[in-house]
């Protein structure tokens, strides 16, 4: 009999170990993908769309250089070389050259998402499985509330690099994944195979360059009353969208790996925004006075709908009319546009080259795979 309640204490710890254990190899996770080198095809499912990648990412001893070139579509390749990312997309001639700033591609993974699934999720060990070839741990993260997706994700046993990644919604059904379907590990790899294919192209191309520091970054004036735990506002500014003369408001809130953005705009541009989201993204639209509010994020539709719900105009855009608003929008775009023609080109609408991703303009987050060069490049440029 004093046996038993020795038995419950350790059944009770059993949670604690499996989250230790899980945080270590996440921890194990980041590490890898930043000092091993390694070369493989990757391919992401999201709903019915699937886009195909080659990547190569080799650590000599100072730095990260790593390459991207889709496999499929229109012919992109990206080349990180430490925290700048340079992109050569040879349908429109052009090269754009952008920092880093804070993106991480499958399968890094950067120390705020390792933090927020520590935070968010409970963590337990799953069953060793077989991924392109290798050996590998799954490790499963059940959210504490209903603001977030579980995760699985596994990882090659010996190294610790992410081999694939699984979004799943409350029944269980797939919104996403990201997986090796071939990949190489070791020492072996140099830098050839991570030189660009266009370098010697591009000489007549034509060359963007976009700041660290967005000029799009600035404070609106709308704020939220209320947001899901764990959820903090990361990007705040104006946006210049296909379709809309006017720009509209954006903001972007986060729990370190799920996005939502909020897009706030005057009522006369209202029916250019897209009425559907994407594949696995939840969306809300409200009426407040006289804007509309859409929210698009990767997350259960509970959360876009109590962030949508919470939105607060600034005082002065309530009693202000709608012209006067719009005209005081439209002036912060021109300064915007002032600073921009300083350190970068317009696209061929004459609209921004601006940090978010495309559908339509708009978005809730970023692809786990491509920078935001990727994704914008074939919408923000003619061929030449």
């Amino acid at each position: 009999m004093p046996r038993l309640p020795l038995l419950f204490v350790c059944l009770a710890y059993l949670p604690w170990l499996w989250a230790q254990e899980a945080t270590q190899w996440l921890k194990q996770a980041m590490h890898a993908a930043q000092r091993l080198n390694y070369a493989g095809t990757v391919v992401v499912q999201r709903g019915a769309q699937l886009e195909t990648v080659r990547i190569a990412h080799v650590n000599d001893g100072q730095q990260e250089i790593e390459r991207l070139l889709t496999m499929d579509g229109q012919m992109r390749e990206a080349i990180r070389v430490g925290d700048q990312i340079t992109t050569y997309i040879p349908d429109v001639k052009l090269v754009r050259v952008e920092p880093r700033a804070g993106r991480h591609v499958f399968p890094a993974l950067a120390p705020q998402q390792v933090e927020a699934l520590s935070k968010n999720y409970q963590m337990r060990l799953g069953a060793q499985e077989r991924v392109a070839g290798h050996e590998a741990q799954m490790l499963m993260f059940m959210p504490k509330d209903a603001n977030r997706f579980p995760y699985v994700l596994w990882a090659e046993l010996r190294t610790g690099l992410l081999l694939k990644t699984q979004i799943v919604n409350e029944h269980n059904e797939l919104l996403e994944q990201v997986l090796f379907t071939d990949v190489q590990l070791g020492n072996h790899m140099n830098k050839a195979s991570v030189r660009p294919t266009f370098v010697a192209l591009a000489n007549d191309w034509q060359y963007e360059t976009l700041s660290i520091v967005s000029p799009l970054n600035m404070s609106t004036g709308w704020s939220v009353s209320e947001l899901p735990p764990g959820f903090i506002k990361v990007r705040e500014g104006f946006r210049s969208l296909p379709g809309l003369a006017m720009p509209v408001v954006h903001l972007v809130f986060s729990d370190g790996i799920a996005s939502v953005s909020v897009f706030i705009e005057h009522n006369r541009g209202a029916d250019a925004l897209p009425s559907r989201p994407q594949a696995g993204q939840a969306f809300f639209r409200r009426q407040l006075a006289e804007y509309t509010v859409t929210a698009i994020g990767e997350t259960p539709f509970a959360a876009v709908q109590t962030i949508a719900m919470n939105i607060q105009a600034p005082s002065h855009a309530m009693v202000n009319s709608g012209s006067a608003a719009v005209a005081a929008t439209q002036a912060a775009l021109n300064r915007i546009r002032g600073h921009e023609n300083t350190n970068t080109n317009t696209n061929s609408n004459g609209n921004i080259n601006n940090n978010g991703n495309s559908n339509n303009g708009m978005r809730a987050g970023e692809p786990p795979i491509f920078s935001n060069s990727f994704s914008n490049s074939k919408h923000n440029h003619s061929k030449k």
